[in-house]
């Protein structure tokens, strides 16, 4: 399992929302983006450097 798929795991299992958030993260696919967005915004997961 990649990241991006545990990130659309856990946003859909948890129905997190992702309203008002940029993602400052360089390797996301778009495929994942919103996944990512919702787990920052919850405060679920954050990087080791800004992007």
């Amino acid at each position: 399992m990649t990241r991006g798929e545990m990130a659309l795991l856990i946003q859909r299992a948890y129905k997190l929302k992702v309203d008002g958030v940029e993602l400052s993260f360089k390797d996301v696919s778009p495929r994942y983006e919103e996944a990512v967005k919702a787990l920052v915004k919850n405060k679920a997961t954050r990087g080791k450097s800004s992007t």
